[in-house]
């Protein structure tokens, strides 16, 4: 069982919603993920610089089992976590398997 916090702000350029911002900002960030542009000038020239500060209260918990038989060991984890914050309910979810071999020398 977890149990954390989270704090989370910065400053942001929206650039990906195409209905929520200008056609020149969209484009100019089109431009740089496709590689078109090397520098973020335009970018800061046609998007509105967005601030954002979040925080929440978060629970989770974490199933580890772990194998072998003869040369072969198994292990799988599985981690998830809830945070609610101020905006929205956060989920971050880790899953790992992991199948060794194991030499006798």
């Amino acid at each position: 069982m977890s149990f954390g916090y989270t704090n989370i702000r910065g400053v942001s350029y929206l650039t990906e919603d195409q209905q929520s911002v200008s056609a020149l900002c969209w484009q100019a960030g089109e431009s740089y993920v496709a590689g078109i542009t090397s520098g973020v000038q335009p970018i800061k020239d046609n998007c509105d610089q967005e601030s954002f500060h979040d925080s929440g209260w978060g629970t989770g918990g974490r199933i580890f089992v772990d194998g072998r038989y003869k040369n072969v060991m198994a292990d799988f984890n599985a981690a998830n976590m809830i945070i609610a914050s101020d905006v929205d309910f956060l989920n971050p979810l880790k899953i790992s398997l992991t199948l060794s071999y194991v030499l006798n020398m």
